[in-house]
């Protein structure tokens, strides 16, 4: 009986063994055993992978401390990416053109593995490799509750549902559906057994606002996953009148969730229960949150290093500049002590959860929503996830910014890959701007004027590239 030929038995085992762990392990046995996932994984990188055997040289996998493995950025990855691999049969050039072809959504290169990249918000696209059985596990952790009250919080959830015999629950997942991403991919190559149990309807980010407000409506789903950003959109539009439906669940990851959506969500849907999972392309299972709205560090399958900007150790209880994160689960494509640019903290004291994984916070990139008046009338809201989708399809582009500095004014900053490229980009961005906002029924009024420049300044709490911002 293999993982490949029964995914929901391979899913349903890591779910249960980490939640055993998590029941019965005591807090010292958490790490302990992630002190030996750590070992493995190095003697296992050195030994397969030219890149870490390069980085490890010096480094003897049975005797070393965390702070002697040399930290890896994305674009130190990328450029020898065929050496970060630890199998010989997929070279960065297949990748590529395997990502760049919208119609491979859904498959596996060469057959045998599971590609997915990310936004690029630092400036450098990353590809990242995993077979379907450690993209499963990474998929069935993200739904470990951290701890253990009587029922948990999973099943509080499916007790509070209503009952519908013989009919499945409706569910709606809002992500960008035209790319190699993680959201879109964990529904994708997850077991099929769910289609019996739940009528889930993926709906593209680029759908307008109007149009998914009525079929949330029409469809009455009971749950939503999507982008934090977008279920504040949604709960605006509640609050507005303009969204009947009230929901029941809803799931929010990939985006910082501030407390004031969850707030504003809880005020308009009184009964919603609000889920949230806190991870990247790179290390997707990072943390989950308890009963008490905490986020617990997995730390039994990954790693988080808060550092300062010199990449030095941040003290308890003090925010990071950037975080070193490891992925204890890939083998394909080892992910070890990776800068990632989110700032966060590990709160100094103990959840009243009762949870051993530490609790943190994280204060991360947050994008704005660009505000228009509609040609039909009314203002509309531009979410920033869909600009950020549109300038992913533009090659050429090694960092850009949006700023909607006026009601009628879109600026766009942008940086060239090749000087020889600063032409075409200046009228691609253009062009992709206006035909976003004539999808979404903007007045055409609205002008936007682009411009190349040395360099953009990063977010001063995350590090990272705040993206799409709203200036007025």
């Amino acid at each position: 009986m293999t993982s490949s030929r029964y995914p929901m038995l391979s899913m349903t085992g890591h779910f249960l063994r980490a939640r055993y762990d998590r029941r019965f392990l005591p807090e010292p046995g958490i790490w302990d055993r992630l002190r030996g996932r750590l070992s493995e994984l190095v003697r296992f990188a050195k030994l397969n992978s030219p890149l870490y055997a390069d980085l490890y040289s010096q480094v003897d996998p049975d005797d070393f401390r965390l702070e002697d493995l040399p930290p890896l950025t994305k674009e130190a990855m990328m450029e020898r990416f065929d050496d970060s691999l630890t199998v010989r049969d997929l070279t960065y050039a297949q990748v590529r053109e395997f990502v760049d072809d919208h119609s491979k959504v859904g498959s596996l290169i060469n057959g045998r593995y599971m590609v997915a990249h990310t936004s690029g918000t630092s400036g450098t696209r990353g590809y990242f490799v995993n077979t379907l059985d450690e993209w499963r596990q990474s998929v069935a952790l993200s739904m470990v509750p951290p701890s253990n009250p009587r029922y948990g919080p999973l099943l509080d959830q499916v007790l509070s549902i209503p009952i519908r015999p013989f009919r499945r629950w409706r569910a709606i997942t809002i992500i960008a559906t035209h790319g190699h991403y993680a959201s879109p991919l964990a529904y994708v190559f997850s077991p099929r057994f769910k289609d019996y149990l739940v009528d889930i309807r993926m709906v593209d980010l680029f759908t307008p606002l109007d149009e998914l407000v009525r079929f949330i409506d029409e469809f009455k789903p009971l749950w939503i996953h999507s982008y934090p950003s977008v279920l504040l959109a949604l709960a605006q539009e509640a609050q507005a009148g303009r969204l009947k439906h009230r929901l029941r669940i809803v799931y929010g990851a990939s985006e910082p969730f501030p407390n004031s959506s969850k707030e504003l969500m809880q005020q308009v849907w009184p009964n919603v229960q609000i889920d949230e999972l806190y991870g990247t392309t790179e290390v997707l299972p990072i943390a989950k949150p308890c009963e008490h709205g905490h986020l617990h560090w997995n730390c039994d399958w990954t790693i988080i290093e808060p550092v300062d900007e010199q990449g030095e150790p941040t003290p308890v209880g003090e925010f990071s500049h950037k975080v070193y994160a490891t992925n204890l689960i890939n083998r394909t494509q080892p992910v070890i002590r990776y800068e990632i640019g989110d700032s966060l903290r590990i709160l100094p004291d103990p959840c009243q959860c009762g949870s051993a994984l530490p609790a943190i916070e994280v204060k991360g990139r947050s994008n704005d929503s660009l505000v228009y008046e509609r040609r039909a009338g009314g203002q509309g809201r531009l979410l920033p996830l869909s600009v950020i989708a549109t300038f992913l399809e533009i090659q050429g582009l090694r960092q850009y910014r949006v700023m909607q500095t006026a009601p009628q004014l879109i600026e766009i900053e942008f940086i060239a890959e090749q000087q020889d490229d600063a032409a075409r980009l200046d009228t691609q961005c253009r062009e992709a701007m206006l035909r976003l906002l004539q999808l979404e029924g903007a007045a055409e009024e609205i002008q936007v004027e682009v411009r190349q420049v040395e360099s953009i300044e990063r977010d001063r709490y995350s590090g990272k590239f705040k993206q799409v911002q709203r200036l007025f």
